[in-house]
C-alpha cells in the first residue's frame, strides 16, 4: 500500500534525492536506487507535483503497483504534469502503464498475464536477451499501441508485449518488468545504473 507520509531513505552515497511515488513499491526498487547512491524519498500516490517538487529532486520514479492503471487518473494527471520538469524519469511495471497513458498511448488487458520468474526480453537496442520477472495483467500490448516521442526499448519474444521503453529526447525509461527482483534473476539490475546516469548527464 501507499505510505500516508512521505518516507525518506538515507543514501550511502551523495548523489542526492530521488523520489519515488508509490503506489505500492517493492523495496528492491528502493534497494537498487540505494545502490546507486541515491537518498530516496517516497511518496503517497496521491501527492500533487507541487509536494513531489518541493524536495527539489534529482530524478522522478513511478513505482509498481495493483490494478487497472486506466482507472489511475489522478496519477496520470500529475505524471503527466511532472514530466514537464524534464527530470530523469523511470516508471517501473504500473509505472511503465502510466508513463504510456500519459502520453496519450494505449494500455489493454491481457488475454493471458504475464506471471513468472523466467520471462524473456528482448533489447532492442543491442539485440541481447535477458530473463526478468513479470506480474502483470495489463500491458502496452504492441507498438501500435507505444506513445508519441518514445521507442519500444524491450519485446516479449513470445506474445510481442513490449516490455520497457525510451524517449526519443527526453531523459524516460520504463521497464513492464521487475529489475529489483528477488531473489532474482538479476540479468537488469543494470538498469538502475543507467537511471543513475542519466541523472548524473542531466546534472
Amino acid at each position: 500500500t501507499s505510505p500516508k507520509t512521505p518516507v525518506v531513505h538515507k543514501g550511502r552515497g551523495d548523489k542526492g534525492i530521488v523520489v519515488m511515488i508509490d503506489c505500492g513499491t517493492k523495496h528492491g526498487i528502493i534497494k537498487g536506487l540505494y545502490d546507486q547512491g541515491f537518498t530516496v524519498v517516497r511518496v503517497p500516490c496521491w501527492f500533487s507535483p507541487k509536494e513531489i517538487m518541493d524536495y527539489n529532486p534529482k530524478g522522478i520514479i513511478f513505482g509498481n503497483g495493483p490494478g487497472n492503471p486506466n482507472l489511475y487518473v489522478n496519477q496520470v494527471k500529475n505524471f503527466r504534469e511532472i514530466l514537464e520538469y524534464k527530470l530523469p524519469t523511470m516508471g517501473i511495471c504500473l509505472g511503465h502503464q502510466l508513463l504510456t497513458i500519459a502520453l496519450g498511448g494505449k494500455v489493454r488487458k491481457m488475454k493471458f498475464g504475464h506471471r513468472a520468474i523466467n520471462k524473456a526480453v528482448v533489447d532492442l537496442t543491442t539485440g541481447e536477451g535477458y530473463i526478468t520477472t513479470h506480474n502483470h495483467g495489463y500491458a502496452v500490448l504492441s507498438k501500435d499501441d507505444v506513445p508519441k516521442g518514445m521507442k519500444v526499448w524491450f519485446y516479449n519474444p513470445d506474445d510481442g508485449t513490449v516490455e520497457g521503453m525510451y524517449h526519443e529526447k527526453l531523459p524516460i525509461i520504463t521497464t513492464q518488468f521487475h529489475p529489483e527482483a528477488r531473489p532474482g534473476p538479476w540479468d537488469v539490475t543494470w538498469v538502475f545504473k543507467k537511471f543513475a546516469k542519466m541523472v548524473e548527464s542531466n546534472g
